[in-house]
């Protein structure tokens, strides 16, 4: 997931930049963009397109009232809304930026994802141990760790190693 700071200016320059500054996650990150979907907002002007046509990325914009269509971000938004930003009065835009940002590092790095066998984000492409014996361990209280976040709205627990 890439988030930038907010702003209350989407001018096009703006755009712009923002457009530049997700392709070189993208490179950093070693990921492929061969088409970037958008919505319908008048922000996205053909500058922001021009960024990514001349470099072969296809710009596809989905159609008006059509949540569907761009489904995954839509469910992230709907789970950054209700497991953090339901619970704060937010004071400002730099208060805002960094209760977005707490929850990106909680979502790739302690968040388990059902659709992944409730892994972490951050573990996806290890190897699976299927010499592991499936013995069952009870661990005492004292084995556990408890990370919190956000005075702990988000909470992740762990093993003690």
């Amino acid at each position: 997931m890439f988030a930038t700071p907010s702003t209350f200016s989407t001018g096009g320059k703006w755009i712009e930049q923002k457009a530049r500054d997700f392709l070189e996650h993208v490179k950093t990150e070693g990921l492929a963009c061969t088409i970037l979907m958008r919505d319908l907002d008048k922000a996205f002007s053909e500058r922001f397109n021009s960024v990514f046509t001349s470099r072969g990325i296809d710009v596809k914009p989905v159609g008006p009232r059509a949540p569907n269509l761009n489904a995954f971000i839509e469910r992230w938004i709907q789970s950054l809304k209700q497991e953090v930003l339901d619970h704060f009065i937010v004071f400002g835009q730099s208060h805002f930026d960094y209760i977005v940002h707490e929850y990106i590092d909680h979502y790739h790095e302690e968040r388990p994802h059902q659709g992944i066998g409730d892994l972490l984000l951050a573990s996806r492409g290890e190897p699976d141990n299927e010499d592991v014996d499936d013995e069952v361990t009870t661990l005492s209280m004292a084995d556990i760790r408890c990370k919190t976040r956000l005075g702990g709205i988000l909470k992740s627990y762990t093993r003690v190693a």
